[in-house]
């Protein structure tokens, strides 16, 4: 799919087909993508989880889409491993997550299939669920597979609100 179509059509599903299963290599070209996606000084300072059961393994999480996707993809971050702006501190972890987690949920739409950005998630449940090491807290997870409802239309404020030029 064109970039630009990609960009388009991207929209927050929260209801999925449970039995249409995503394909092992539309998986891995978006965990490729997510993998290329920049971080700051290239520190990669993530950890993407794949959970293939997810109404078992997340059945502490509330929205149904997570119960009815075939499966979530969650990230989590490394405050300690991330790179800093030495001018105010500002640590680069979490942006460094969105920017992966954006590559991969963009993957997804150009592979057809729909998600949505779910953070509304107990971190330390998710950390645990998803057993990974200390260091790393939870940012957000997306349920991945095919959309069992239309795509709502979006509304965007006007480029006058939002850019502003500089000469």
């Amino acid at each position: 799919m064109d970039f630009f179509k990609v960009i388009e059509t991207r929209r927050s599903i929260r209801a999925y087909h449970p039995d249409k299963l995503i394909k092992d290599e539309q998986l891995k070209r978006i965990l490729r993508a997510a993998r290329l996606a920049p971080t700051a000084a290239n520190k990669q300072p993530y950890k993407l989880v794949v959970i293939k059961n997810p109404g078992k393994t997340l059945n502490f999480v509330k929205q149904k889409a997570v119960h009815q996707a075939p499966l979530v993809i969650a990230i989590f971050v490394n405050e300690a491993a991330a790179w800093e702006r030495k001018f105010d501190h500002k640590n680069f972890a979490w942006v460094d997550g969105s920017i992966v987690f954006e590559h991969a949920i963009l993957a997804a739409t150009a592979e057809g299939l729909a998600t949505v950005w779910i953070a509304n998630a107990d971190p330390t449940a998710m950390e645990r669920a998803c057993k990974v090491p200390d260091t790393f807290r939870f940012l957000a997870l997306t349920p991945i597979g095919y959309a069992a409802e239309k795509p709502k239309e979006i509304s965007r404020k006007p480029e006058s609100e939002l850019v502003t030029y500089l000469e």
